[in-house]
């Protein structure tokens, strides 16, 4: 008998989308940790131990300022992702805190 690891009609789209059996294994937090590493070496040019440093927060969430008045938000929507949550339960909290950050050193507030 064949059981479907994802009961939801669409075939799951990565991270977050398995069941909590699936993601939960020690098998897909191996390939999250590999998929993680070569993503952030490759696409963002750091790697976990230098996240923090280069500004990354909640995952691999960055706040880049544009010039003085503009900023943009790169929310990470993987690493904390379940079937029913997108970002980390702080995350809203944790860019609440950057952005006032930004605000006051744009104003000149430092």
């Amino acid at each position: 008998m064949f059981l479907p690891l994802n009961p939801q009609p669409f075939p799951p789209d990565g991270w977050g989308s398995y069941p909590d059996l699936v993601q939960g294994s020690a098998v897909m937090r191996g390939l999250f940790a590999a998929a993680q590493r070569f993503y952030l070496l490759f696409q963002q040019h750091t790697t976990p131990e230098r996240m923090a440093a280069d500004g990354y927060w909640a995952g691999s969430s960055c706040l880049a300022c544009l010039g003085p008045h503009t900023a943009v938000v790169l929310p990470d929507g993987r690493t904390y992702r379940l079937l029913h949550q997108v970002h980390a339960p702080d995350f809203n909290e944790q860019l609440e805190a950057r952005l006032r950050q930004v605000g006051s050193r744009a104003l000149g507030d430092d």
